[in-house]
C-alpha cells in the first residue's frame, strides 16, 4: 500500500484502534425487538477477487435496494451471492472450561449430535465478548454441520459500553492472546490428520484472525466479518489462507479504495479472495437491529456458509 506504516505483528494499539474504528455496542441479549427498517444506501457491487483492479458491475434490482456484494470473477464472469438454508439439525453445545496453552480457557463448544464432523470451526468475538449474539452464532454454524469453538478471550467478561470495552482490549496481552487461539486451533484439530478447520472473527477479532493466519498455516478457510482497515499489519503478504471478507462501510471509516487495496495486498502471493460490501454498521451480521440489517445478516450468513462448504470437507469422524 502507499506510504504503508509498518507494524510488529499486532500491538496493543493496533487491537484497540480496530474496536473502536469497528463496533457498535449490540443490543442487550433477549428477544429482538423490530425494527423500523432503513433500506441500505445502494452502491455498485465490485469484483476481481486476487486481481490487480477492481471492476464496477451492475446490481440486479434487488441488490440495488438492499443489498451491497461484491461476488466471484472468474473466467465465466461474475456469480452473484449463493444461497441455502442452513439445515435444521439437532445440536450440543456448552459453555466450558478448556486446558489450552497450559491455563483453562473458557469458551462455546457446540456441534452436531452424533459423530463429529470433520470440519471444525474457530469464532472469535467482537470486543463486547462472548455475548449471546456469538454463541448464537456458534449454533447456525453447528446446524450447518461444523464442530465449533468459539473462545472467550475475555474470561467470561461483556463490556457494557465503549469505554468498558476499550479497557477489556487493553487489559488482553495480544501475543498471549494468538498463543491462546494457536492451542484452540490445536484443541480442534486433534490427532486426526483428516479433519480441516476454518477461523471465522468478528471485528476484534477479525484483526486476531488475520494475526493468527499470519503465524499458523492450519486454517484452510478464514472468514473476515467487518475487519479493521485503518491500520496495517506487517508482511500481510504472508497470508496463505483463501479468505472471504464482510465489510460494512455504514459507519463511513471503511471505504472502497481501503477494501480495494486490502485484497491487492493479500493476493500479491496468489491468495484467493472473496468479499461482499454492505451499507450496513459494523456488528449487523451478528446482531441486526431493523429489518434491513436482518435482511443483510441472512444474506450474509448465507454467503460465508457457501465459502466455507467450498473450503472445508463435509463429513464425519468418530473422534
Amino acid at each position: 500500500m502507499n506510504q504503508r506504516r509498518v507494524v510488529s505483528g499486532i500491538t496493543a494499539v493496533l487491537i484497540i484502534l480496530s474496536a473502536v474504528a469497528c463496533q457498535e455496542r449490540p443490543s442487550a441479549p433477549g428477544p429482538e425487538k423490530p425494527g423500523a427498517g432503513s433500506a441500505a444506501t445502494p452502491v455498485a457491487p465490485v469484483g476481481t477477487p486476487g486481481r490487480a483492479g477492481i471492476k464496477l458491475v451492475p446490481g440486479s434490482a434487488a441488490a440495488e435496494s438492499a443489498h451491497v456484494s461484491m461476488g466471484m470473477w472468474g473466467e465465466t464472469g461474475y456469480r452473484p451471492a449463493g444461497s441455502g438454508a442452513t439445515p435444521a439439525i439437532p445440536i450440543t453445545g456448552r459453555i466450558m472450561e478448556i486446558p489450552l496453552d497450559g491455563a483453562k480457557v473458557r469458551g462455546y463448544a457446540v456441534q452436531p449430535s452424533g459423530a463429529a464432523p470433520l470440519s471444525r470451526l474457530l469464532m472469535i468475538h467482537e470486543w463486547w465478548g462472548l455475548t449471546r449474539d456469538v454463541t448464537s452464532a456458534a449454533d447456525r454454524f453447528a446446524r450447518a454441520g461444523y464442530r465449533v469453538l468459539a473462545i472467550d478471550l475475555f474470561g467470561g467478561a461483556t463490556p457494557a459500553d465503549r469505554t468498558a470495552a476499550v479497557k477489556q482490549v487493553q487489559s488482553v496481552d495480544s501475543r498471549q492472546a494468538v498463543a491462546t487461539l494457536k492451542a484452540a486451533l490445536d484443541w480442534l484439530t486433534g490427532s486426526d490428520p483428516n479433519v480441516a478447520v476454518g477461523v471465522v472473527g468478528y471485528g476484534y477479532g477479525a484483526t486476531l484472525a488475520l494475526q493468527l493466519a499470519l503465524e499458523d498455516g492450519r486454517p484452510k478457510a478464514l472468514v473476515l466479518e467487518y475487519p479493521d482497515l485503518t491500520v496495517n499489519m506487517e508482511n500481510l503478504t504472508r497470508i496463505k489462507t483463501p479468505l472471504l471478507g464482510i465489510f460494512a462501510m455504514g459507519d463511513g471509516m471503511t471505504t472502497l479504495n481501503m477494501i480495494t487495496e486490502f485484497r491487492r495486498e493479500v493476493s500479491v502471493a496468489g491468495v484467493q479472495t472473496r468479499a461482499y460490501i454492505y451499507q450496513q454498521p459494523p456488528g449487523f451480521s451478528l446482531h441486526p437491529e431493523n429489518d434491513a440489517q436482518r435482511a443483510d445478516a441472512e444474506k450474509a450468513r448465507k454467503e460465508v456458509l457457501e465459502f466455507l462448504r467450498e473450503r472445508l470437507p463435509q463429513g464425519t469422524t468418530a473422534s
